[in-house]
C-alpha cells in the first residue's frame, strides 16, 4: 500500500496505544452501508482487505499501525436535483396560480432530495491512516487538509 498523498500530523500528548485497544474501539465504529435516506455514511474497515466482515480493524507491523476509513456517499447531480425542482415548481404555478417564494422553493428542494436519495447511486472511498505511536506521528493519505480532518474526527470519536 502506497501512500499517493501524505499529511502529516503530531500527536499533542503521548500516544499509549495498544493494537487490541484500538482495534476495539474502531469496531464500535465499524462501517455500514448508507440506507435510502442517508447522504453520507463513515466508518472503519480492515486496512488489508477493506471490509468491515474481516477479523480486525488495525493492522500493526513493528508497533506501527495501519488503520482504514470508509466514506459512502450518495450521488445526486445538481442538475437532476434542478430539472426535478422546476417540474414540481411549474406544476405548483400552474394548479395554484401563484409564484413560489424562496423559502417555499428551499423547502421543495429539499422534498425532491429526499425523493430522490432512494434512487441516487452510491460512491465509495478508502481512507489509509498510518499510526506511528512511538514517534507521536500520524500520517494520513489524503490530497485535501478537509478529508484529512475528517479521518481524523472519525478516529477521536
Amino acid at each position: 500500500m502506497w501512500f499517493k498523498n501524505i499529511r502529516i500530523y503530531r500527536f499533542t500528548q503521548t500516544c499509549t496505544l495498544t493494537p487490541d485497544a484500538l482495534d476495539q474501539a474502531l469496531s464500535q465504529f465499524a462501517f455500514v452501508p448508507c440506507n435510502s435516506q442517508d447522504q453520507v455514511r463513515i466508518g472503519w474497515v480492515s486496512p488489508i482487505t477493506g471490509q468491515p466482515e474481516q477479523e480486525t480493524f488495525v493492522h500493526t507491523s513493528q508497533g506501527h499501525f495501519m488503520i482504514c476509513a470508509k466514506r459512502q456517499e450518495k450521488v445526486l447531480p445538481a442538475a437532476v436535483i434542478n430539472e426535478f425542482l422546476t417540474e414540481k415548481v411549474e406544476a405548483i404555478q400552474e394548479a395554484q396560480d401563484r409564484t413560489i417564494g424562496r423559502k417555499e422553493r428551499q423547502s421543495l428542494k429539499d422534498d425532491v432530495i429526499m425523493e430522490l436519495l432512494p434512487k441516487a447511486f452510491t460512491r465509495s472511498r478508502l481512507q489509509y491512516a498510518y499510526i506511528a505511536s512511538k514517534q507521536g506521528y500520524i500520517l494520513i493519505d489524503a490530497a485535501s487538509v478537509n478529508k484529512a480532518e475528517e479521518l481524523l474526527s472519525a478516529l477521536r470519536e
